[in-house]
């Protein structure tokens, strides 16, 4: 049975492996290279900041959030467990946490924009990612 729950380990390996993989797929329009060289500031920076929840079941994580204040700064879910409810539970545990969500959530991941845009976040404001040159969207849960 799935469970969601904080993280309260500090083993990051996994998290920082479904991050990896899951964002080389959903970024296609990125070099897979940029990716590999975030990982490790994922691993030792972004994620030891940040409230982490998981989802795992019997033991294996299937996917995460994280969350700085009240931005979304990522959930992800490992690429083959996608499309079974994994992130809408993520979600659904963020929202009685949270009254205010926000995220940013680049353009051209379409998959991920009309995920978010089903579960009630609008676009706030268009911009451009600085590290990637990429345009994105703010989006807000409110």
């Amino acid at each position: 049975m799935m469970e969601c729950k904080l993280y309260t380990g500090s083993d990051w390996d996994a998290l920082t492996d479904i991050w990896l993989e899951a964002s080389v797929r959903a970024h296609d329009f990125i070099p897979s290279s940029f990716w590999e060289a975030s990982k490790q500031d994922m691993k030792e920076i972004y994620l030891p900041h940040s409230e982490v929840y998981i989802v795992e079941e019997n033991g294996e994580v299937l996917g995460f959030s994280a969350m700085v204040d009240d931005t979304l700064a990522a959930l992800f879910v490992h690429p083959s467990h996608q499309g079974k409810g994994i992130g809408s539970l993520l979600l659904s545990e963020l929202k009685k946490k949270y009254s205010h969500i926000q995220l940013n959530v680049y353009k051209k991941n379409h998959s991920a924009v009309q995920f978010y845009t089903q579960k009630s976040f609008k676009v706030i404001s268009e911009g451009i990612d600085e590290r990637t040159g990429e345009e994105e969207y703010t989006m807000a849960l409110q």
